[in-house]
This record gives C-alpha cells, structure tokens and sequence, in this order.
C-alpha cells in the first residue's frame, strides 16, 4: 500500500519573529497617535471645565454685581491668616449650594475642623484638570486628604514680569506685601497696586465696568499642577507644610503663600526650576506661575467667558496686558 505524507506548512522561527517585529513597529507608530488623541480630549476637557467655572464667575457677577475676590481675608501680611478663597464664593453657581450652606460665609473659619474641612476635603472635578499630574488628595496645613484643584485666579502680570517697571524680581511670595486699611473684608492695600492689578485679587470687588481693557483682553482664571512637594522657601514655610498646592475653598494660612489660590501671569508660562532651586526666589516663582501638562502652553478662562491656549512663547509684555484690567495696553497675541 502507498502511504501519503501530508506536509504541514508553518512559521519558521525568523517568519515569526519578523512578524512580531512588524507588530511591534506598529505598536510603536501608533502609541504617540493615541496619546495625542488622549491629551486632545483631556485638553478639551479642561477648556470645558474652565467656560463651566466662566459661566459661574458670570452667574456670580449678574447676582453680586462684582467678580468674587481671589482671596478674602481680614488680617494684614506677616500674621496668620485664614482665607476663605474665589473657588468658596463660585459654589452655589456650580451646583454645590450644599456644600456652601453646610459651611456658611464667615470672616475667620477654621477649615481644620467640622463642616469648614469637610469643605476642603470635597472633590469637585470641575476644579482638576484630566491631565493634572496632582493627586487627588494631600495631607496639607494641618488638613487631612485635603483636595488639590488645578485653577488658580490672576492677581496680577507684572509680578516676576521681566517687562514689568514695578515688580520684575519679585516672586510669589510678594503677592500679599503691601499696607493696608480697611476692616473685615474691606480690607484693601495702600501701596505696590502692582501687585493687585488682576480682576481677582485679595479682597477684590472688580466689577465688570471697572475692566476697561475689555473683558475678551483680561484673563481670570489659569491652570496650574503642582511642579514640586519641596523645598519651601524661607517665606512659604511661615504658611506651613502644603503651602505650595493650589487648593480649592480656603486655607487656614495665606501668609507669604498667595499662591494657594491666586498667581501672576508675569512668571513665564510652565516655569519650572524643580531641580535646579537653589534659593528661595526660584522656589516661589515656580510655586506661583501658571502651568499646565498640555506640554507648550497653559489654558486661561478670559473675563468674558472664553478660554484660550496661551503658549509658553507669550511675549512679557502681553502677559503683562493680559492681566491688568484698567492698563490701558494694546493686546497682540495669536489665539
């Protein structure tokens, strides 16, 4: 009888390995495709967190008849000062009526204790970034599992502007130095104005008639993740451990760490001298400047409501325009 054999085709061991290598290359062509479409939709998310947070600012505006303030607090520079903070004043417009009845409007809380931190420690994710690198919570200024936001207001653009005649080395740090008069909420600085040139400052009552630069020029709100844990500058650290965060609702120490809800546009965008800090000035500037993870810029909410991508190349001086609301600049920047 005549037997048959039947051959069996396969891979040989280089087909395999060809093939795998071709799946590998593809793998890699289309990973930063992937990515890319990931930052795109995090980045359109954040834009969407940020025209919510405008429509709140808005909202505000048409009941109060002026912005929130960036910071409310009732007692000068150089003591410890509890500070109840913009995103605190945006609740009832962001459907959080809750939170901010269960911690009610007071000139001195203790947001280390009862209903004050349970404030602190609600997450509100129209306040976080997708791409922030933050964690969610950190142990902060004598706040546990304290959340961490990713907006912070606009004070000012002449703070650590190079192109500033007032305050071009100066840091974070500055942003509440000034004299003052006034009582309570009332309070309001007598001296360096530079300082609180931005529609959201301490104790601020920017009413939209008061921006005359005009509020599509005027940027309120920007991103900011949180570059560095420490080191803390010889001026932070009389805030306390955590006084580098940006924080969402109040802090219960403000002194010489502004930038726990406010910042100035002067410092180039995504500064950052993590690494190479090697003395206080640098630790605060990065602390304080805005920054984002989108990689060649950071988004800004404007006065009127839009948002718009400013890159890391936005001139001096149009940073500078961009925060003042009364500077009487002219604005060139490309959209």
């Amino acid at each position: 009888m005549l037997k048959i054999k039947c051959r069996q085709d396969g891979f040989t061991l280089i087909e395999l390995l060809v093939v795998i290598a071709i799946i590998a290359i593809l793998i890699g062509l289309l990973l930063p495709a992937v990515q890319k479409v990931r930052e795109a939709s995090a980045r359109m998310k954040c834009q969407s967190n940020m025209k919510q947070i405008g429509i709140a600012l808005q909202t505000y505006h048409d009941s109060k008849g002026r912005l929130p303030p960036g910071t409310a607090r009732v007692t000068t520079q150089e003591n410890v000062s509890p500070a109840t903070f913009w995103s605190y004043f945006l609740l009832p417009y962001l459907e959080q009526q809750a939170v901010y009845n269960a911690a009610p409007l007071v000139q001195q809380p203790v947001w280390t204790t009862g209903t004050y931190l349970a404030a602190a420690q609600v997450n509100l994710p129209v306040y976080r970034c997708a791409s922030t690198s933050d964690k969610l919570t950190y142990a902060s200024q004598g706040i546990p599992n304290r959340v961490a936001i990713s907006y912070a207001a606009v004070q000012t653009g002449e703070v650590g502007n190079p192109a500033s005649p007032n305050g071009p080395g100066e840091w974070s740090a500055h942003l509440d130095d000034a004299a003052w008069a006034g009582n309570g909420f009332d309070i309001r600085p007598l001296s360096n104005l530079y300082r609180f040139t931005g529609p959201l400052g301490y104790n601020t009552i920017t009413r939209i008639t008061d921006i005359t630069d005009g509020t599509s020029n005027t940027v309120a709100i920007g991103e900011r993740y949180r570059v560095m844990d420490t080191p803390v500058d010889g001026y932070t650290d009389s805030a306390g451990p955590g006084a580098h965060g940006t924080w969402g609702i109040g802090t219960p120490n403000i002194n010489n760490a502004a930038q726990q809800s406010v910042g100035s546009i002067g410092f180039p965008l995504n500064f950052n001298q993590n690494g190479a800090l090697t003395d206080g000035t640098n630790v605060s500037k990065t602390a304080g400047a805005f920054s984002s993870r989108h990689g060649t810029g950071v988004n800004f909410l404007f006065c009127d409501g839009h948002v718009s991508f400013l890159s890391n190349s936005t001139a001096d001086l149009n940073r500078l325009a961009l925060a003042s609301i009364a500077g009487g600049e002219t604005v060139k920047v490309t959209w």
